[in-house]
């Protein structure tokens, strides 16, 4: 971690608000030490209309006291977010309870600065606010987005959806991210042993404060380059048509932010025209199996009707074996009106202890990530390099 010596702090200036004096202080020094200038300090929770004043002002922080009163606090957050968007609200408190975390995001802060306050982390937090503002007006990547639609459960769509987008931030070296929407029953954390501390869940119930600096704090980031958006932990009823309006506009966040975001959407339900055509790519995935290639034609003509995304949309044949299983591919291309654009092979015993240990990264290795890698190439416009050819030479 760079140290506060080491951290460039850009030209910043902020104001303190909170009615203990001496934590006020503290909190002004440590902002001192990294050249932050103090505007001003406020001893007492702003009214909506101070709260207008303080943010129509010129400043670029604005560090609030959450632990005097945590309601009153949330309120001036509440009114400074709503206000401007172009200063950052910070909250600063001794408390590690996740759910005023939580409660804090919702009302628009962006940083928590846990006491005893780190240098380090404050620097960071301030670093962070300087290159808000300098990018409030870049334009948006524009990634791509891939869908990952299993027809039936137990098609092997999130193990797929997971160790492609592995593999496509390893093959492009572009940030991807992952999203789970399976909302009741996801698997993508467990796939690549990740503990979120939050979920899609929680963007969606703060959809109208839904912004990058939200979306962001409730990721958590994989070593392979991947930061997922997890499904909750406990189970929860939820539609994801009746979040679509949501979930669109946390893609197109998404799309400014990453390369490519995969989405790993619900089994076999219908999603909303708005989702389906956000996708640059939609993998249908199914087995080779009466029910599940029955499934697979009546979804893709449900894309084909609706939103007219059936060029976009690929089938993908997963746990593949012509020997074994007594439908040939003709069959099946001729059952779905579709041709089969991937068949990935069956290694049972790779994907179960992929999905047993969270090691979905080591399926690169077997014939399943072979496959997918080359999904992933396609996916990125990448060809295979072939290795070459070795043969006499005349001169060496």
């Amino acid at each position: 971690m760079l140290s506060t010596t080491e951290i460039r702090i850009p030209s910043t200036s902020a104001v303190l608000i909170g009615a203990d004096r001496r934590r006020r202080r503290d909190l002004a020094d440590a902002l001192g030490r990294l050249s932050v200038r103090i505007r001003a300090e406020i001893g007492h929770y702003p009214s909506t209309e101070e709260a207008a004043a303080l943010a129509s002002g010129d400043c670029d922080v604005v560090m609030i006291d959450l632990d005097e009163d945590p309601q009153r606090a949330l309120t001036v957050v509440e009114d400074l977010s709503r206000t401007s968007a172009a200063v950052t609200v910070m909250v600063y408190s001794r408390s590690e309870d996740p759910e005023l975390v939580m409660q804090c995001m919702r009302a628009g802060a962006r940083e928590l600065i846990q006491e005893p306050i780190s240098g380090d982390a404050l620097a960071s937090a301030i670093v962070r606010t300087a290159s808000r503002r300098a990018t409030a007006d870049r334009k948006r990547i524009g990634g791509k987005s891939f869908l990952f639609w299993s027809v039936k459960g137990g098609a092997g769509a999130s193990t797929l959806a997971a160790a492609f987008a592995l593999s496509i931030a390893k093959e492009s070296g572009q940030k991807v991210a992952l999203v789970d929407l399976n909302l009741e029953l996801g698997d993508l954390a467990v796939l690549l042993d990740l503990k979120p501390r939050f979920s899609i869940a929680d963007a969606l119930d703060s959809a109208d404060r839904m912004d990058w600096d939200f979306l962001s704090s409730l990721m958590v980031d994989h070593d392979a380059g991947v930061s997922l958006l997890a499904a909750p932990e406990h189970f929860q009823h939820r539609d994801s048509a009746a979040h679509s309006a949501a979930i669109c506009t946390m893609i197109h966040l998404l799309q400014e932010q990453f390369a490519y975001i995969v989405v790993d959407a619900p089994t076999g339900r219908g999603l909303a025209p708005a989702i389906l055509t956000e996708a640059e790519a939609i993998y249908l995935v199914s087995q080779v199996d009466i029910p599940s290639l029955r499934h697979a034609q009546r979804l893709s003509a449900h894309v084909a009707e609706r939103v007219n995304r059936r060029g976009h949309l690929h089938m993908v044949l997963n746990r593949y074996d012509a020997r074994q299983d007594g439908i040939g591919l003709d069959e099946v291309e001729k059952a779905l009106s579709l041709p089969v654009a991937w068949r990935v092979p069956n290694d049972y015993s790779a994907v179960r202890n992929a999905a047993n240990t969270g090691a979905t990264a080591e399926l690169m290795y077997s014939p399943v990530g072979r496959t997918i890698r080359q999904m992933a190439l396609a996916a990125c416009g990448k060809t295979e390099q072939q290795p070459a050819k070795k043969g006499w030479r005349l001169f060496g």
